[in-house]
């Protein structure tokens, strides 16, 4: 849930906003997923630990949504570039500031391509 709600507005700005090192942040992102995951389980553990946070649910949060974030945030991206900028346009022309029309046209637009997606 955490890495879907995280997932989602990075998507959104990696897609439709334009800023300096776009694409270093989005690629250095991407490349984390080449990490193997049994390089970072020794570091990951005495950091979780040196925090305080063994068996806690807080760390299970926090493993699970940076683990998937990565792969997460390419989906959302690409989610978000296949959806005309027109659509986003009319709704910034009608009254809907940036983040509304993220909120209440974007987003019921990629909730319906996915669930008819597994269909």
């Amino acid at each position: 849930m955490y890495s879907t709600f995280l997932s989602s507005f990075s998507g959104y700005v990696f897609s439709r906003l334009k800023f300096k090192g776009q694409k270093v942040i989005f690629f250095s992102i991407l490349a984390t997923m080449s990490i193997p995951v049994i390089a970072v389980l020794i570091p990951l553990y005495r950091l979780i630990s040196a925090w305080g946070f063994i068996d806690t649910y807080l760390s299970l949060v926090l493993i699970y949504a940076g683990a998937f974030l990565p792969i997460s945030i390419w989906i959302m991206t690409n989610h978000f570039n296949s959806i005309p900028l027109a659509i986003e346009d009319a709704a910034l022309i009608d009254g809907c500031s940036r983040i509304g029309s993220f909120l209440k046209i974007l987003l019921p637009i990629i909730s319906n391509c996915s669930i008819s997606y597994g269909r």
